[in-house]
Formats: structure tokens, sequence, C-alpha cells
């Protein structure tokens, strides 16, 4: 008995020396004044970790109150080269404190209820999370979690395009499936509480506890060694289309030729390459329509309840960037029957860049120009003309109720001032407000604050200098001369920098 208590103490005694060394070595804790209090003389004081590694990735826990996040070594001669050695560590928001560390090759955090999976490109670990140890190592990578039913989704490492269902607890598999892998997933949403639809090479609904229910094949990516002209669409605006997944280690494929999964209360409407079709939630198919002879590629499926829209954008994803492929084009169909009502052709916007959709019409832009096609309408109408001489070529449409303006004292949104403008960016840093044809507004972008996230009766705003916290009704609180991003948690607030986390506590904030 007294040679267990020696060896435990012993045990305690070596881990805790050996945590002080990795926490010493791995993260150093400094304060750091990053702002002022615009309602008080006060400096703000942020408490700073800084990293040996620049941070990689990192999840909030709300369950247990912790900032989790990795470190990964860059390569010397390139930033988007990362080596092998690195950590992940959980910092404690309720005493401010690393909770632990551990090195490691795997870097990206996943927290899915009570599971911390820790993962790299072929494997996954889960970890203890109030302690930092391993608990369960699972034979590939899980790259879905169903956080309700305790489940990950993984592809078996033998056998490529077998879809493995595992329990996180104890890292046993409940099913297996056949769904492509190397199409990546275009979409996938919950037909209801236990079936999941994915969007992967065709349509197939997976029941969580049980398996695969139904499966169309479809094909949504096709190979290809042809040379490619790049994109200038914003990723982030036309990716929120649909929940993508990348599964495939393919170079040669171009895919996302496929659109977003909808469904109502009846019917599930998918569109791939060369089909349309509409299913039932029991997987009967109701009708399709043959798209063999359209140029498709990334497609928009929006609904009402008289009209189907399919908007067909000409873009396609390949090594990860959007490259032109097919043509645009618009078609508006009977979502009963799956019969075309009108077709509206595209094909004179050349390399789309961002689009916009307004509650009877679809505005597009491409570098040059911005056009709008209208419910009832049978031809593009150019709104605006763009050019290097005449506003600059067109960036990105951006969002009156995100963008933010300092007006006679407060800051408030493009849309107070008027909420019938569309907005755009061109690549002179400039933002101009059209209402219909008509310019309306012109604001440097450097004048502008873009929502981040709301807190309590606080708006937090960025630009790409600081961050401004203000009141409910638009007045500045805090001025914080950093701009990264930032996570609340526990009334803690934490700007992820490259090799530094800085921390400020809400509740002093006065």
């Amino acid at each position: 008995m007294r040679l267990y208590i020696t060896l435990a103490i012993f045990c305690t005694a070596f881990s805790t020396k050996l945590f002080s060394q990795m926490q010493v070595e791995s993260i150093r804790i400094t304060t750091t004044q990053v702002g002022v209090s615009a309602i008080s003389v006060n400096s703000l004081i942020a408490k700073t970790y800084n990293l040996t590694y620049p941070l990689y990735d990192y999840k909030a826990d709300t369950l247990t109150k912790q900032l989790i996040f990795s470190g990964r070594q860059r390569g010397e001669s390139s930033t988007s080269t990362y080596l092998s050695k690195g950590f992940f560590a959980a910092l404690s928001t309720v005493n401010d404190s690393l909770k632990w560390i551990n090195e490691s090759s795997l870097y990206d955090i996943r927290v899915a209820g009570n599971n911390l999976l820790v993962s790299n490109d072929v494997r996954s670990v889960r970890y203890n999370k109030l302690h930092g140890y391993d608990e369960i190592r699972y034979d590939s990578k899980i790259f879905y979690t169903i956080a309700k039913y305790n489940r990950g989704l993984m592809y078996d490492r033998t056998q490529g395009n077998v879809l493995n269902c595992v329990n996180l607890s104890v890292g046993n598999t409940t099913w297996s499936c056949t769904i492509p892998k190397d199409e990546n997933w275009v979409d996938s949403q919950y037909l209801n509480d236990s079936t999941l639809l994915i969007a992967a090479g065709g349509l197939h609904a997976v029941n969580i506890r049980t398996g695969l229910l139904w499966t169309y094949p479809l094909s949504t990516a096709i190979k290809t060694n042809r040379s490619f002209i790049y994109s200038n669409a914003k990723f982030l605006t036309i990716q929120q289309i649909s929940s993508v997944i990348k599964t495939s280690a393919e170079d040669n494929v171009v895919t996302q030729i496929a659109s977003n999964i909808v469904k109502d209360d009846k019917l599930v409407y998918f569109a791939a390459k060369e089909k349309l079709i509409a299913v039932t939630h029991a997987g009967k198919l109701v009708w399709q329509l043959d798209l063999k002879n359209y140029p498709t590629s990334k497609m928009l499926i929006t609904k009402t309840d008289s009209s189907l829209t399919l908007v067909n954008f000409g873009l396609a994803t390949h090594s990860n960037n959007f490259v032109t492929w097919g043509k645009p084009f618009i078609l508006t169909l009977d979502p009963a029957t799956g019969r075309i009502i009108t077709q509206f052709d595209l094909s004179n916007i050349e390399n789309m860049a961002d689009f916009v959709k307004r509650e009877n019409a679809f505005i597009f832009a491409s570098k040059d120009g911005i056009q709008e096609a209208a419910s009832g309408k049978t031809e593009l109408k150019t709104l605006l003309s763009l050019g290097a001489h005449k506003y600059g070529e067109f960036a990105e449409f951006i969002n009156g109720d995100e963008y933010y303006i300092l007006k006679e004292g407060y800051f408030v949104p493009l849309n107070f001032i008027n909420d019938n403008v569309n907005y755009f960016r061109a690549d002179n840093n400039k933002i101009y407000g059209i209402e219909g044809e008509d310019l309306k507004y012109e604001y440097h972008f450097t004048e502008l604050f873009k929502l981040d996230k709301k807190y309590k009766d606080k708006t937090i705003l960025y630009n790409d200098q600081k961050t401004l916290i203000t009141n409910s009704i638009f007045e500045l609180l805090f001025t914080i001369n950093l701009s990264d991003k930032n996570i609340i948690l526990n009334n803690k607030m934490f700007f992820m920098s490259n090799y530094k986390i800085f921390m400020l506590d809400l509740d002093d904030l006065k």
C-alpha cells in the first residue's frame, strides 16, 4: 500500500513537472495594452498567451468552459506549408489558466457534445477534455459528427468509398455503407431528427442509427486534364449555397457540378451534372428533368409554393479554387411535375463574381458590370457598367445589414440609412450603393466596420485595423487595436492572432 502511494505521488509530481515544462516552452503569459475606453479614462489590458508555434485551429467548448486550440509549425520557405510538429491545449475560462497541453502532429479540432476529437489528414483521436489524455484512437479521420447520437462518420482507409459510422465513446463501427468519396460531399442536411441527406456522387439518405435507407446515383464531378480560367467569384458567398465537405484527395477532378439540397414537407430536390430530380422522403422518384443538353456547373435551387428556380452559375471548383465551367442560366419549373415554365440565358455574364437574391429578382455581377434577372422578364437588365476608368472593377457585394458607418456620432448599419440599396465593393477599395440604376452612395472601405457578433446588449464591429464595441443605441463604448478573429466564452473575449491569444474579461470593461 505504501509503495502504491509512493508511486502515485511520484507519477503526479513527474506529470506536473512535465506539464510545467511544456507550458513554459510552448505558452508564455504576459499582459498587453490593446485599447481604450470611450466612456472612461481606462486603458484596456489583455492577458496575452504567447505561442511557440502559430495558431492553427480553435474551438469553444461551452460544456467545460474551455478554449481548445492548436498550434502548428510552418515550413521556413512558405507560410502555407506546415510541418508535423505542433501542439494542442485547453485554456480554462473559469480561472484563465492553462489546463493541459499536448505536443502532437494532430491539429484539426472538433468538439461534439462530450467528445473532443483532434485529427490530421488520416486519423482522429478522442481526448479527455478535462485532463488532455487520449482515450480512443480511430482507424481513420472522423470528418462529420452527430452529437445527439454520439456518432461520427469516417471513410474506411482500406476501402475508399465505404463510409463507416462509429460510436464515439467506444470506437466500434455501428454500420457501413457505400457513398462515393472522390467527388466530395457537395451538400448535407437533415431530413428529420434521425435521417441525414448526403449529396456525393448522387443523393443518399442514411439513418444515423441503422445506416443506408436509399440512394440515387448521379454524377457531381468530372475528371479532366484541361487547363482552367480561374474565377473572380468570392469563395464564401457562393460556398454558402451548400455545406461542402472535402473528402477527395484527387487532383484532376472538377467538383461541385451540382446544387444544394432543398426539401419541403413532401419532396426532396437536387440537381447534378445530368439530372434534376424530385424524390419523396422515402426515396421514390417523382419526376426528373434531363440536363444533359444544359451547360451545368455549380447550381442553386430555391423554392416557393408555386415555383422551383434553378440558377446555374457557370462555376465549379478545382484544387479548392473556383474556375469557369459551363455557362450561367436560370430555369423556373413547376415543383410538382418538373415542367419548365421559363428559361433565362445568362451567358452574357462572363466570369461571374458574385450574386444577390432579392424577392423577385437575382442580381449578378462580373468584374465589369452588374445585371438583374427579374421575374417575368426575358432579358438581363444592366444596372451599372464598371471598368478601370469608371468606379473600378467589381469585387463583391456587401450586405447593408452587416456593414456599419459613423454617422453624426453613431455607428449605424448602411441599411439603417437606406434599405433599398444594393451595395458593392470595387477593386479601388470604394463602396458604392445603387438603388435601381442610380448610384446613390459612395464610401471608402476603410470607413466601414463589419458586424462581428452581438453579445448581450453590445455590438462588436471590426475592420482591418481595429475592433469596436458599441451599445444598443449605436454609441461607441470601447476601441480595441486588434482586428483578429475573436471568440466569446464565459464572458471572456479572445482575439486569435498568429502567435498570440489576447484575452479580455468583458465584465471588467467599464
